[in-house]
């Protein structure tokens, strides 16, 4: 006897089952999307303003042209700096050392972007490290992270109390002595004047240290603690030329001049360095306009 194909209904369960599996294919993509809009926002800061060192790291090519860029897939790693600041030397040339490329983004930081801000909304400076999207601020916490992350000869000592040593002068360079050096070479009248005092004593605090044959600053090649440094081997000096003011001389402190003239005779160090007389040119404008804003102006 013949019998008709019959289609059976489809079972509640399986049906239930399917829609969970849909709703889950939807908010996979969903979640996706979300990301990938994340990421972009930014990998997108910069890229139409300023110099670019266009870099890949392992697996692609970015095209350089200017105000364009096309992405491949790739590890990205960008660097959002400002040509004369110190702390974004330090970061560029670790990554340098280690033999990584990257991409830069220049960023006015008289005209802080959205997008600076997103990346750094604590601090909100540079420099900023993106690597495959993520960000990481603040000069010594980047320089750390390129350290672990990357292979190469280290930046820090392998010894562990070395590399504490190392940590505690850099924070010392960047906490105590910068903050009082740039109130006597960029400020006015007498707060200038009482930051002197503060800031000699900090720097012959240095000057025995190295005197004294500190490792942590008698490496035999370049590492964290002489990156760190150039702000007082390099930048101090130059804001001594743009300010007229005097601080640090070889006179006063040979120990920590001959330090300066060890780093900055590095080849690799000497090659990227900001341009002397554009700097100059740069903090006498900048101090000019600090001034200008100075309520005792």
């Amino acid at each position: 006897m013949y019998l008709p194909h019959l289609t059976l209904p489809p079972s509640p369960t399986c049906e239930r089952e399917r829609g969970r599996e849909r709703k889950r294919k939807r908010e996979r993509g969903e979640e996706e999307e979300k990301e990938r809009k994340k990421k972009d926002k930014y990998l997108n800061i910069g890229l139409r303003r300023g110099r670019y060192i266009c870099v890949n790291q392992h697996r692609g090519q970015i095209s350089q042209k200017r105000g364009e860029f096309k992405e491949v897939v790739m590890e990205e790693v960008r660097v959002l700096g400002l040509w004369a600041s110190p702390y974004s030397f330090r970061v560029e040339e670790a990554l340098k050392m280690k033999g990584v490329e990257y991409e830069y983004a220049e960023i006015d930081i008289m005209n802080k972007t959205q997008g600076l801000l997103d990346c750094n909304p604590v601090h909100k400076k540079v420099p900023v490290l993106l690597h495959t999207g993520k960000p990481i601020a603040e000069s010594l916490v980047i320089m750390e992270y390129i350290d672990q992350v990357w292979k190469g000869e280290s930046l820090l000592p392998s010894d562990p109390y070395e590399r504490a040593q190392a940590r505690f002068w850099a924070k010392f360079i960047d906490d105590q002595l910068t903050p009082a050096a740039r109130r006597v070479l960029m400020g006015q009248g007498e707060d200038a004047e009482k930051a002197r005092e503060e800031a000699e004593n900090f720097l012959k605090v240095i000057e025995e240290e190295i005197k004294g044959g500190n490792k942590a600053f008698q490496g035999k090649t370049m590492g964290y603690i002489d990156l760190v440094g150039s702000v007082v081997t390099y930048w101090f000096p130059v804001l001594q030329e743009a300010t007229g003011k005097e601080l640090v001389t070889e006179d006063k402190y040979p120990a920590i001049w001959a330090w300066g003239e060890r780093v900055l005779s590095c080849p690799a160090i000497k090659e990227h360095l900001p341009p002397w007389d554009k700097l100059v040119a740069y903090f006498r404008v900048f101090v000019a306009y600090l001034n200008s804003r100075s309520p005792n102006s």
